[in-house]
């Protein structure tokens, strides 16, 4: 019971620590974002955090601890987070911070729905109940109206939805990867997808544009 509670709590800090680092990023970005495209954003994000994951594998297994056989699975995986982060920040560059969050928090509801279909995981009605208020809280925060509804604001239901999606595959995953093997390839992979995404726009020319999304 006591190693129960230490991880418990070992556990809430990370947790915390991380939406706290999260939060940070955040407002980086929302800083930046007038600034600097998206795939440019997430490509130094990603570089950035090589180093330091390098060097926290190093203590961990060195490159005994970056093995995997699960290749499809963390490209999948990576590709839906590159996608949620994309939208995200998209939506960070129209809307103020704190609208794009509330509206992000949409996600439990995602979660919780895609943990009962993909992995059969049983949900308490009192659970659908809670995060059903809170969707038709973030609906209240869309203002529908089918002529005035602004692009950022779904976009950032959409990187909902797909964070809850890369969260259900990481739950799948970390059965049999390590934390470090789930932090690093997708750091890898933003990279690539982020790399692909600049030379796509050379060959596109958007004219008129006005949206602070694009």
């Amino acid at each position: 019971t006591t190693l129960l509670r230490t991880d418990f709590f070992r556990a809430a800090v990370f947790l915390i620590s991380a939406v706290f680092l999260f939060s940070t990023q955040d407002v980086i970005v929302k800083w930046i974002s007038h600034s600097y495209p998206v795939h440019e954003i997430v490509l130094i994000r990603s570089i950035s955090g090589i180093i330091p994951l390098l060097f926290l594998a190093h203590f961990l297994g060195g490159v005994r601890a970056l093995r995997t056989s699960r290749y499809a699975a963390h490209f999948a995986r990576s590709f839906i987070m590159f996608s949620a982060y994309t939208c995200f920040y998209l939506s960070l560059a129209a809307l103020p911070l704190a609208e794009t969050v509330t509206l992000f928090f949409s996600s439990p509801f995602f979660i919780i729905m895609l943990s009962s279909v993909m992995l059969d995981e049983k949900i308490e009605i009192r659970c659908w109940i809670a995060v059903a208020v809170g969707f038709i809280g973030v609906i209240l925060m869309l203002k529908p109206d089918v002529n005035n509804i602004n692009p950022a604001a779904l976009l950032a239901v959409l990187s909902a939805f797909f964070y809850a999606l890369g969260s259900v595959i990481t739950r799948k995953l970390g059965k049999t990867e390590s934390g470090i093997v789930l932090a690093l390839f997708p750091t890898v992979a933003y990279i690539l997808y982020a790399g692909m995404v600049g030379l796509l726009l050379q060959l596109i020319t958007i004219d008129n544009v006005t949206h602070p999304s694009l």
